[in-house]
């Protein structure tokens, strides 16, 4: 029994010698396996046949797991090079790369914009610890070509018969591990093998591939030999006309040349509305209108620009054209001042002989207002006139070159109701008193701010009408004085003083305070007692510089009577607490 047991000792150390040969050259370990467990069992019944060969069968089935290892790695490193050959192939096909997923499991998904995907295996701490053969590509002249990376850690191009560099756009290479443990490559598909001198052992990762990055547009590929490889990312679909405007207003006949911005398109088609031009050439996009001879046309419309990517996706850009004027919208808010659109029309100014607390001078007569124009929804306040103030330059000495009377004072600080007040170095409202419509200016001081704002002054007409958005009553909410106090300031309800702008209601066009708080000033003189003419007349002005202005909406210091629609005062145009304005722009 010593002497089989010492015998069995002796061949288990053979195996085990066999065993680490067998781990380096796995093309030949099915064979082996299969020798060695038949030589087993026969000497195990020769040796005993109480042999318990349990410690033996588990080497045996350790060593067909590793083998199965093997051939699985090297079916991968197979797949990895034919995942370069197909990435490399679509930067070569100018296919640009939709996004990259990264999979959470040490793998990447790399979406193209031709609708295929790539997963590939990053190079960290493969399972089996075996070193992929660094398999890479080389660049020269615009062209891949395939290499690797020897023992001495050369590359070295993988040749064909000829001798000849291999396109990676050709046939990819082929990879195994020899009975040596070490990786050959095979240009031929397989015929032919050549050793690379690099041992499939280690630690250090089982891809070819070491990392994936997206930055600045690109997709940047890192092979494990530290080759980087770089891949346009799909540009997102984007065009801009490269103007703000809402609608783009021509002449007839005009051509406009827009700076247009357009990114991610591989192609593109251009809708317009009939009669009108639109392409795209090297100046840019050029829009043309319909010449105004042309009556079978559309007078505006939508110019749309379709993109179409690579990757079936589309986009559309629209920019509303016409042929005409440009409409405003909120002129004043360059400065501050929110305005409402008042569309022109005709209405009766003035107000009837029943009407309660009307006067001589009110007689009815139809008006017509033939241009629209914008007004300011509140009347000027402190703050805004103070912005004109500084903006100009104006002393402590409120003095101003006016267009229609030279050098005059505009403004005062008061010093029992102030409005705007001298700091030392320039206006500021007085405090608590921002949003309070400015009084104590003149109306030269009016007139000038609305010039400087790029508007000017109401005229009568412009002013009632606006005021009666549409009624033919006393006030703009009907003949009940007692509901004065829901929309405006008189004397029983603010005896001190002005108050914030836009606390009561507006009137139906949405105008604040266009009965009580301040006075406003009108374009118009008027002499405080000259009747109306009971004729119809068309967009009435009385531009007088020798009189006095009109004023009209009544103020904090009148009863109801005093704010109704058809009021009218007139006054010195110097400065007071009880007079304000607004203002209006076409």
């Amino acid at each position: 029994m010593k002497t089989g047991l010492f015998n069995f000792s002796g061949f288990g150390r053979r195996i085990s010698t066999g065993l680490r040969g067998i781990v380096a050259a796995f093309h030949a370990v099915s064979a082996r396996m299969t020798l060695a467990l038949v030589s087993m069992a026969l000497i195990g019944g020769m040796v005993s046949c109480t042999f318990d060969d349990t410690d033996l069968q588990n080497s045996i089935d350790d060593l067909t797991s590793r083998v199965e290892a093997l051939e699985d790695f090297q079916e991968q490193v197979q797949g990895d090079i034919a995942s370069l050959q197909d990435i490399i192939s679509k930067l070569d096909s100018s296919v640009t790369v939709n996004n990259v997923v990264d999979n959470g499991d040490g793998s990447w998904t790399i979406n193209f914009s031709d609708g295929t995907s790539v997963t590939i295996r990053n190079g960290q701490d493969g399972e089996d610890g075996l070193t992929p053969p660094s398999i890479t590509v080389v660049e020269e002249d615009g062209t891949y070509y395939w290499a690797y990376e020897d023992e001495d850690g050369n590359t070295d191009f993988i040749l064909d018969d000829d001798g000849n560099k291999i396109p990676v756009s050709g046939e990819a290479p082929r990879v195994r591990i020899n009975d040596e443990g070490y990786w050959e490559i095979s240009s031929d598909g397989g015929k032919t093998w050549e050793d690379t001198g690099v041992k499939a052992e280690g630690g250090s990762g089982e891809s070819i591939f070491s990392d994936v990055t997206v930055k600045d547009g690109y997709m940047y590929l890192t092979l494990s030999d530290g080759t980087e490889i770089r891949i346009p990312l799909t540009a997102e679909l984007a065009f801009d006309f490269g103007t703000d405007e809402e609608v783009l207003y021509f002449m007839a006949g005009e051509s406009k040349t827009l700076d247009y911005t357009m990114s991610g398109a591989e192609t593109y088609t251009i809708t317009k509305p009939d009669g009108w031009r639109a392409s795209i050439e090297d100046e840019g996009l050029v829009i043309t209108a319909p010449a105004s001879e042309n009556t079978f046309v559309e007078t505006g419309g939508v110019v749309s620009v379709i993109l179409f990517g690579a990757n079936g996706q589309s986009f559309m850009a629209e920019q509303a054209v016409a042929v005409g004027e440009a409409v405003q919208d909120n002129p004043g808010k360059e400065f501050g001042i929110e305005t409402v659109l008042i569309k022109a029309g005709t209405f009766m100014m003035g107000s009837p002989v029943t009407e309660p607390g009307r006067s001589s001078y009110e007689t009815q007569h139809e008006v017509t207002l033939t241009k629209d124009f914008y007004m300011s929804i509140y009347e000027i306040t402190n703050s805004q006139f103070a912005d004109f103030l500084n903006a100009n330059n104006v002393g402590e000495d409120g003095e101003f070159m006016t267009e229609n009377n030279g050098l005059q004072q505009i403004v005062v600080e008061d010093s029992w109701d102030p409005g705007c007040v001298w700091n030392g170095e320039g206006w500021e409202p007085a405090e608590g008193k921002s949003n309070h419509p400015v009084t104590y200016v003149s109306w030269d001081g009016a007139y000038e701010y609305a010039r400087w704002a790029g508007g000017t002054l109401p005229t009568e007409a412009q002013w009632e009408y606006a005021c009666r958005a549409g009624s033919t009553t006393a006030w703009c909410f009907g003949d009940d004085p007692g509901l004065m106090s829901d929309y405006g300031w008189y004397f029983e309800i603010s005896p001190n003083g002005t108050q914030e702008v836009g606390r009561k209601l507006p009137n139906a066009w949405g105008l604040y305070d266009m009965h009580g708080n301040v006075h406003e000033r009108c374009l118009d003189s008027w002499d405080g007692g000259t009747d109306y003419s009971p004729a119809p007349v068309t967009d009435p002005l009385s531009p007088n510089p020798g009189f006095m202005h009109s004023m009209r909406g009544g103020s904090w210091v009148n009863d109801p009577y005093g704010l109704r629609s058809a009021y009218r005062w007139n006054g010195p145009d110097n400065l007071n607490g009880t007079t304000g304005f607004r203002i209006i722009y076409y």
